[in-house]
């Protein structure tokens, strides 16, 4: 794992509040590709299977649009394709073991907040998901 810039050792630029969400961001992404990883999964492979779980029987072109991931799910065993509603197109759907393992991805939560968040209280969490939904929607706006 790379290891997280030390934001005390950034001078002016650990004042701005980008520079400490971004180096959160990192922190936290890191993490969660380290708990990922027993899983045999990325955080792409991982938000690939949410999204074929949320669209079963979706092709690989909407899944596409999403990411580009498709043969290395196929590859670890979590995705399988049956034909589509046309030659050119297949329908994606979870294995049983791309199923088990969307599971355990979703615990990762769990052990997420417990580690890097704990220290958020609950009444915070409203407040949080405001933000990062505001960041988001501006992020998407400014595309």
């Amino acid at each position: 794992m790379r290891a997280v810039p030390d934001i005390s050792k950034l001078g002016r630029m650990a004042e701005q509040r980008s520079v400490r969400f971004t180096v959160a961001g990192v922190a936290l992404m890191q993490h969660v590709a380290s708990l990922l990883e027993p899983l045999n999964l990325t955080p792409s492979r991982a938000l690939a299977l949410g999204y074929i779980d949320a669209h079963p029987g979706c092709d690989q072109t909407s899944l596409g649009k999403a990411m580009v991931l498709v043969d290395n799910l196929e590859a670890a065993g979590f995705v399988r394709r049956d034909p589509g509603p046309d030659r050119r197109t297949h329908a994606l759907h979870l294995t049983a073991e791309g199923q088990a393992t969307m599971e355990n991805a979703l615990r990762v939560n769990e052990e997420i907040l417990s580690t890097l968040l704990g220290g958020v209280q609950a009444p915070d969490w409203p407040i949080v998901a405001r933000v990062i939904d505001d960041m988001l929607a501006r992020a998407a706006a400014s595309d």
